[in-house]
């Protein structure tokens, strides 16, 4: 059975690789580079100080508005998943339905997973000649507020907060990141795959968009409903109050509140195509 999953996610993945929808990922990087990196390494060299770098990608997983690109560019990856193009691992392989179906959430985590590692070693590559590797956070995040507290306070967007400095080295936070938006995108995979299965595609879509941005809309809003919204639970920084770096929701909670609803929706996508008919789909 392993095989046979394993045997959809790669031939998935590889068709994912050499297909023009990868270059969303290519066109996200540029943007949030541009937007965000590029400036903090200027800012670092005009004011003599280093980053770690580690902490480019901390602040893109941090910073909510570009939290907010990287699941929807995701969604538009993954618009069309799971794919029944590959309806004939059924006669061919003679593969199940269960199998297909994980082989497909498979290869959404691999694509998942790609994503983020792409945004990852491609802000460490941007920043490396205004890096290091620092097992504390950097005098750009501890010290430029004092070297030069005008530029400090004209680009405090370029900054992780305090609340997150003050709860976990940059290596304990960047794994962090990486896990919560990995389960959230996970999550979004198989939210899309279950109305995909219920022939209600394009209301998949618009849901999981609309949770991203609705969701981040109220983070300064209210102060439990944004908690049933996964993006805000993907966020590291929205755990932590901004200037007492005091706990608002313990992350451990984040990862069982992940962990249910993927569970949950595993369990009724695979109840669903248990009963359903696969075809190639034919969209006019």
């Amino acid at each position: 059975m392993m095989r046979k999953i394993w045997g959809v996610a790669r031939t998935e993945y590889m068709g994912f690789i050499t297909s023009k929808r990868a270059l969303f990922m290519l066109f996200a990087f540029i943007f949030l580079a541009e937007d965000v990196v590029g400036k903090m390494a200027i800012l670092a060299a005009e004011n003599g100080v280093i980053l770690g770098r580690f902490e480019p990608f901390i602040l893109l997983f941090s910073y909510k508005v570009h939290v907010m690109l990287v699941p929807i560019v995701f969604v538009v990856m993954m618009s069309n998943f799971p794919s029944n193009e590959k309806s004939g691992y059924f006669t061919m392989s003679r593969i199940s339905r269960t199998s297909w179906l994980f082989g497909e959430i498979l290869y959404a985590g691999m694509v998942g997973l790609t994503f983020i590692l792409f945004l990852f070693f491609g802000t460490m590559l941007w920043v490396w000649k205004h890096s290091s590797f620092l097992t504390e956070w950097s005098p750009y995040m501890r010290k430029l507020y004092m070297i030069n507290p005008e530029a400090y306070t004209m680009n405090d967007q370029l900054f992780i907060k305090t609340g997150t400095l003050a709860q976990g080295t940059p290596v304990t936070v960047m794994l962090h990141s990486v896990s919560l938006m990995f389960l959230y995108l996970l999550f979004l995979a198989l939210l899309l795959a279950l109305f995909k299965l219920l022939s209600l595609k394009k209301l998949g879509i618009f849901i999981s968009v609309s949770l991203t941005i609705v969701g981040v809309a109220l983070d300064d809003r209210s102060k439990i409903i944004k908690w049933f919204f996964p993006v805000i639970q993907s966020i590291f920084e929205t755990h932590f109050n901004l200037f007492y770096a005091k706990e608002e929701l313990p992350l451990y909670c984040s990862y069982i509140y992940f962990g249910v609803l993927i569970i949950l929706l595993l369990a009724v996508n695979t109840w669903i195509i248990k009963r359903s008919y696969i075809m190639e789909e034919v969209e006019v």
